[in-house]
């Protein structure tokens, strides 16, 4: 991909709070069950393309969100019974499109 390249829509971006719950399986397995995820809360946003910064080293695109005061924090205690945070991000560029997927931690930070 050419390194001007610019996002036909811009740069797509996505925060959601999510409840993991795995179920254990009748049969031991490697995989230990299956997991059935519920998303809480979530915000996309799109960042035009003019935002991105670019250089040699690769891409960065500024974002900001803002959770909700009430929202479930990252919890990870009980790997049956889980809440995680996951941030998508994706762009369609002439010819390849980019997707990734981050899983991020969310703590409360004040009263």
């Amino acid at each position: 991909m050419k390194t001007d390249a610019v996002p036909q829509n811009g740069y797509r971006l996505r925060i959601a709070s999510l409840r993991v719950v795995t179920t254990r399986s009748q049969r031991r397995s490697a995989t230990g069950g299956s997991a059935t995820e519920k998303v809480l809360w979530d915000q996309e946003i799109v960042v035009d393309a003019s935002a991105a910064m670019r250089s040699p080293a690769g891409t960065r695109v500024p974002f900001q969100f803002t959770t909700p005061a009430d929202a479930q924090v990252t919890d990870e205690s009980d790997s049956y019974n889980r809440y995680l945070w996951r941030i998508s991000a994706s762009a369609r560029f002439p010819g390849v499109d980019y997707s990734a997927q981050f899983e991020v931690p969310v703590f409360k930070t004040g009263p």
